[in-house]
């Protein structure tokens, strides 16, 4: 992804990069990994001109800090988490829980939802393998969660990967009442 560093590519290119005439199948765990070493790479899920399936890596360094576990749950109990919740727990704007169960259809993605167990407190933070302490939760959302603070300062771009569409036309509109900059008209005609 260096050698096209600010260019748009696709999920074919990626597989087609890393075959090298073998078939890939896992090509989507690696921009994972890369997500996790701080890489910023940007899909449709963090872009809303991206299509699913298009990635873009704007800066050609890590840009957030490494979140590699350091160790993995015993895959008996992320079955056993993800089996007693059932679906993803991230609490929406509005105070609800996602609510996305495995498979289902990611509205703002409009990909198949997969779910993953999460810390609800950070082993970083102190938080423990407990299964009192973990939640599943669908990738989206656990992306987002993971990568919402840099430090002790919550990391914005994070934060507004993980919002809805209009949520995140609320942080437009708010921050451009902030700055005195006049909004083009959304699209569709609505605010």
């Amino acid at each position: 992804m260096l050698s096209r560093q600010g260019e748009i590519v696709t999920a074919s290119q990626i597989e087609a990069h890393l075959a090298k005439g073998r078939r890939v199948s896992r090509w989507h765990q690696r921009i994972g990994e890369l997500r996790d070493d701080g890489w910023d790479i940007l899909g449709s899920e963090g872009r809303a001109s991206l299509k699913p399936g298009e990635y873009l890596l704007e800066h050609g360094r890590p840009t957030l800090p490494s979140r590699r576990p350091a160790s993995r749950l015993p895959a008996a109990v992320r079955r056993a988490v993800i089996a007693r919740d059932g679906a993803c727990r991230f609490k929406l704007g509005s105070g609800q829980e996602c609510g996305l169960a495995d498979g289902d259809i990611d509205p703002e993605t409009g990909r198949p939802a997969k779910l993953s167990v999460d810390h609800d407190i950070p082993r970083s933070a102190g938080g423990s393998d407990d299964p009192s302490n973990l939640q599943a939760m669908c990738r989206r959302h656990q992306l987002a969660k993971r990568n919402f603070y840099a430090g002790a300062r919550p990391y914005l771009p994070a934060v507004l990967k993980a919002a809805s569409r209009q949520e995140k036309r609320d942080a437009y509109e708010w921050l451009a009442g902030y700055f005195g900059q006049e909004l083009p008209p959304a699209p569709g005609g609505s605010s």
